[in-house]
């Protein structure tokens, strides 16, 4: 579990600088100058106190599960309060593009936007409390644990149902970081390399919007 728990914190935060470099490469105006709120330093606050409390709670497995919940809450928070925070500065910057009719940096924007604000985050955030919460039933509910733990047995894996049940809390937190994280790497991935792409193309390539083309 703890091992997980190193696992999930190192891509958190990078992660976390991830996205910040590939906002500061297309963001270009904010109206607010770089005004951050104090929800959104609440929130990173407690983000770091639910996080020390992860670390504690890695040692005593019966809590472990309920502070997942309060770290998953709390970063839905973060990123509705971000969302907040950037759909200004995507506006203006949006705005700045079209007057000089960039069209290329237009794009970049739009796939930045989609994947700060996209509800495919909302689409991840929902499978990671469900995910949670299993871990939670299984976990405090015995009859839950030992009807998954024969079900399994009974599977082609075959693994004894006492082991199955020993190991079904641990394999759910290893199943949140999995596939939370690679949820995410994989969209910033796709980010990574599609702004590659899109530099590329400017650098090479005059780009006019689809509508002009085709009324000549």
């Amino acid at each position: 579990m703890k091992a997980a728990l190193v696992i999930y914190y190192a891509s958190w935060i990078t992660g976390a600088t991830f996205d910040t470099k590939i906002q500061e490469k297309v963001y270009i105006s904010d109206p607010k100058r770089g005004e951050i709120t104090l929800n959104l330093i609440a929130a990173i606050l407690g983000f770091f106190v639910v996080a020390f409390a992860l670390v504690w709670a890695s040692s005593h497995q019966q809590y472990f599960a309920v502070v997942l919940l309060g770290f998953v809450v709390l970063n839905i928070t973060g990123w509705a309060l971000i969302t907040a925070r950037v759909k200004p500065i995507i506006e203006a910057t949006r705005n700045n593009f079209l007057v000089r009719d960039n069209f290329y940096r237009i794009e970049q924007l739009r796939l930045i936007e989609e994947h700060m604000t996209g509800k495919w985050q909302i689409h991840r955030f929902a499978a990671m409390l469900a995910v949670v919460l299993v871990a939670i039933l299984i976990y405090y509910s015995s009859a839950t644990r030992f009807f998954l733990a024969r079900l399994i047995e009974s599977s082609p894996i075959g693994l004894p149902s006492n082991t199955v049940a020993e190991l079904l809390p641990a394999t759910m937190y290893l199943t949140f970081v999995v596939m939370a994280e690679s949820w995410i790497w994989v969209k910033r991935e796709n980010v990574r390399s599609t702004l590659f792409a899109l530099d590329t193309l400017r650098k090479r390539y005059l780009l006019r919007p689809l509508s002009e083309h085709t009324s000549e």
